[in-house]
């Protein structure tokens, strides 16, 4: 893809346009911001034909996690890293009520039983609580590569147009 060509710079305008809604445009550092967006994010999404979602996506592995949106199902059912704070020992405030998935915190809303809660994305994950909650159920012990079964309570949020 050329500088030139129209689709690579109105890809780049929809991103600097969703960059600046979240707050989140920073122009002293735009090449890098630029950079490791093309690499993966929210840059590369856009330019692989994709619209964005009008709430970013919650992180997985320190990435937008654009398939939990995208998958168009209700449910999700993979080996993934999957494991409640307390179980593993941190005491840090709310350690009993924090699940990480893929190296991201989720808040707990309601436990059902062990290794099965609804949970939400915390401040920081991505679009947070805005993304909705998620039924998440283990299979097997918390641990590295547990098969999950993981839903939505809700609609993904608005695409931007």
């Amino acid at each position: 893809m050329k500088l030139t060509d129209n689709n690579f710079l109105n890809s780049v305008i929809l991103w600097m346009e969703v960059v600046h809604s979240e707050g989140k445009l920073n122009l002293d550092n735009l090449r890098n911001d630029a950079s490791h967006s093309l690499r993966g994010g929210l840059l590369r999404y856009i330019l692989d034909g994709n619209s964005p979602w009008r709430v970013p996506p919650p992180l997985y592995m320190s990435r937008p996690w654009y398939g939990l949106f995208d998958s168009g199902k209700d449910l999700l059912a993979t080996r993934m890293e999957v494991w409640k704070m307390s179980d593993k020992g941190w005491t840090c405030e709310n350690a009993d009520k924090t699940v990480v998935i893929g190296q991201s915190r989720w808040d707990v809303v309601e436990e059902h039983g062990t290794g099965d809660w609804t949970l939400t994305p915390s401040e920081g994950n991505g679009g947070g609580p805005r993304c909705g909650q998620y039924r998440v159920t283990i299979k097997g012990p918390a641990e590295i590569g547990v098969h999950v079964h993981m839903y939505r309570l809700y609609l993904p949020p608005e695409r931007w147009e």
